[in-house]
């Protein structure tokens, strides 16, 4: 239990220094096969001359029982492989948390920018949230206004859509 809170405090302690605010981590401490494992925060950030409210989504690669996860790919019906399972079942958790944390913090948030980052199994769960975000899955956010950077990205849908120039898939060769 000691590594998986330093693991989340690393992250918390990062963002607090860099200024974020209301830090909000889940499933850190669950290890579940279709979890999503993320951090929540939001700051003030100068765009333009301009005051912008910036929300990070910060998801976390595959750990212990999330292997099963991304092995999942159909869920237990075989009848899909328009979307990852797994990946979407992440994806859909961050959405009803930001959802909920936009309710909470809607005093301080106007007009907010997202950015999404992650890294492998958070990568993939990120892909799908960006476009669940840039085609208005969460109301409050302006699709313009989402933007994603992923690294070590898995395939998570066999709809291969490159139109989507807010969201940046870093994949490298050794």
């Amino acid at each position: 239990d000691t590594e998986k809170n330093n693991r989340s405090k690393v992250l918390n302690d990062r963002l607090t220094q860099d200024g974020f605010l209301d830090i909000h981590t889940f499933n850190y401490n669950t290890y579940a096969e279709d979890n999503a494992t993320f951090t929540l925060s939001h700051k003030s950030v100068n765009v333009n001359g301009t005051s912008r409210d910036l929300i990070a989504v910060v998801i976390r690669g595959t750990n212990m029982d999330e292997w099963k996860g991304n092995m999942n790919v159909t869920g237990y019906s075989y009848n899909s492989l328009a979307e990852h399972y797994s990946f979407r079942n992440g994806a859909n958790q961050i959405i009803d948390k930001l959802s909920r944390y936009l309710v909470t913090y809607d005093r301080f948030l106007d007009n907010p920018m997202v950015l999404i980052t992650g890294h492998s199994r958070g990568a993939a769960i990120g892909n799908l949230l960006a476009v669940d975000l840039t085609q208005g899955a969460v109301s409050g956010i302006d699709s313009n206004s989402v933007y994603a950077y992923l690294f070590a990205v898995p395939n998570a849908t066999t709809d291969y859509d490159t139109s989507y120039t807010n969201i940046y898939n870093f994949c490298f060769t050794d």
